[in-house]
C-alpha cells in the first residue's frame, strides 16, 4: 500500500494514511513523502488491540470526510464500513487473503467465538464496500461467497529497477559459493509459505548436482526445523536488509516459490514473486492461489507439499543452461509488461476515480 500511496502522490493526489501507533516505526512516521500521515493511538494488549484500532482510526477517518475510504484488508474494512454510514462516502478494501480463514491456517485462532467474529466482520466490510479490489484471482470465490458486489484485480509489483541489478560475486564469495549452482528461496519460515518442502528438497537436489547448495533468506519459527532437515545442502543467511535481497537473486541460477497454504483463500502472491520476475532469473513454483495464473507462463509449476517433485524440477532448470536463460527472459519480460507499479498503480487510480 505504501508503493501505491507515494505514486498517488506524486499525481498530487491527496493521501491521508492511518497508522496503528503499535506497530509503526519512528521512521515511517516522519518520512517525507508526500503522504499525510495520521497515527491512530492502539492500546498495546493483544485482546484490545483490534477494538482500539477500531475506534481511534474511526475518529481519524472522520474528518476526512470528502475521502473515499481504502481499507487494506478486510478487518480494517470494519472502519471503512462505520466511516461510511457516519458520512455517507464511498469505501474501497484491498483484499490480501481470506482473513479468518488465514488466522485458523496460521494456528492463531482455536475459539468458536473468535472465528465466529471474524466471520460477521468480514461479511459486514465485504457487504458494504463500493469495490473490493484483490490481489488476485484465487480470491474471488471468496468475495462472492460473502455477497461481494464489483471487484477488481489489482496485484503487487516489482522494483524493476532495483531488481534489474545486484551483486553476485558479493555474495557467492561470502557463502563460499563460487563457480557453485545457486538456488535461493526468500521469504518467511511459517507452514503456509512452504519453505519446509524445499528443505526437504534440498538434500536430493545436492544428490542431483553435486555442485548445488540451497540458501534460505529470512527468519521464522521453522528455522531451527528446516536447518536440521537441510543439513549440509542448505545455507542459512537468515534476515538480511531489503536492500540486499537483489545481491542474493543475482547469485542465483534458480528461485523457488515453494507456498503451501492450508486454505485455498490465502493469498501467497507476495511482493516477493514479483521481485523474482523482476531480477531476471529462472523459477520454480508450485500451483497455488493465484501463481498460476500470475506468473505460470514464466516458471516451472510444480505440485504443492511435494518435495521431490520441487527437487526434480530445480535439478531440471540447474542442468539446462538455455532453459534457465529462456525462463529468466520471460520472468522480466513479464515483470515490465504487467507487473510495473506504475502500471498497477494507474489502474488503481482509474478504479478509484470511476468510483468517486
Amino acid at each position: 500500500m505504501l508503493q501505491f500511496a507515494r505514486r498517488m502522490a506524486a499525481r498530487r493526489i491527496e493521501v491521508h494514511a492511518i497508522l496503528p501507533s503499535f506497530s509503526v516505526p519512528r521512521r515511517e512516521v516522519h518520512c517525507h513523502d508526500g503522504i499525510h500521515r495520521h497515527i491512530a493511538r492502539v492500546v498495546p494488549f493483544p485482546r484490545l488491540y483490534y477494538p482500539s484500532y477500531v475506534l481511534s482510526a474511526l475518529l481519524a477517518c472522520l474528518p476526512l470526510s470528502r475521502s473515499i475510504y481504502l481499507a487494506h484488508e478486510v478487518y480494517t474494512g470494519l472502519i471503512a464500513a462505520l466511516a461510511k454510514l457516519l458520512t455517507r462516502r464511498k469505501t474501497a478494501i484491498y483484499v490480501v487473503d481470506a482473513q479468518t480463514d488465514l488466522k485458523i491456517g496460521r494456528g492463531m485462532w482455536k475459539s468458536k467465538l473468535l472465528i465466529r467474529t471474524g466471520r460477521v466482520i468480514e461479511l459486514v466490510s465485504v457487504r458494504s464496500a463500493n469495490l473490493l479490489i484483490a490481489l488476485d484471482s484465487s480470491l474471488n470465490p471468496y468475495l462472492r461467497a460473502l455477497g461481494a458486489g464489483k471487484s477488481i484485480v489489482v496485484s503487487y509489483g516489482g522494483n524493476l529497477e532495483m531488481f534489474s541489478k545486484g551483486d553476485a560475486k558479493r555474495i557467492r564469495e561470502k557463502h563460499g559459493l563460487t563457480g557453485m549452482k545457486v538456488v535461493t528461496y526468500a521469504g518467511g519460515m511459517e507452514p503456509h509459505h512452504g519453505a519446509q518442502y524445499l528443505a526437504m528438497a534440498a538434500p536430493i537436489i545436492a544428490g542431483n548436482c553435486a555442485d548445488a547448495r540451497v540458501i534460505f533468506v529470512g527468519d521464522g519459527p521453522l528455522r531451527q526445523d528446516l536447518e536440521r532437515t537441510a543439513g549440509k545442502a542448505g545455507i542459512f543467511a537468515g534476515q538480511v536488509p531489503y536492500s540486499d535481497v537483489p545481491d542474493y537473486l543475482a547469485a542465483s541460477d534458480v528461485l523457488v516459490i515453494p507456498a503451501a497454504p492450508r486454505s485455498r483463500y490465502v493469498s501467497v502472491i507476495t511482493t516477493k514473486v514479483f521481485d523474482y520476475l523482476s531480477s531476471g532469473r529462472a523459477i520454480v513454483a508450485t500451483d497455488v492461489g493465484g501463481i498460476r495464473d500470475a506468473v505460470g507462463e514464466a516458471c516451472l509449476i510444480v505440485p504443492p507439499e511435494d518435495p521431490r517433485g520441487l527437487a526434480e524440477a530445480v535439478t531440471v532448470l540447474l542442468s539446462d543452461e538455455n532453459l534457465r536463460a529462456e525462463l529468466g527472459a520471460k520472468a522480466r519480460r513479464l515483470a515490465e509488461e504487467r507487473f510495473d507499479w506504475n502500471v498497477l498503480t494507474d489502474k488503481l487510480v482509474t478504479a478509484l476515480k470511476r468510483l468517486a
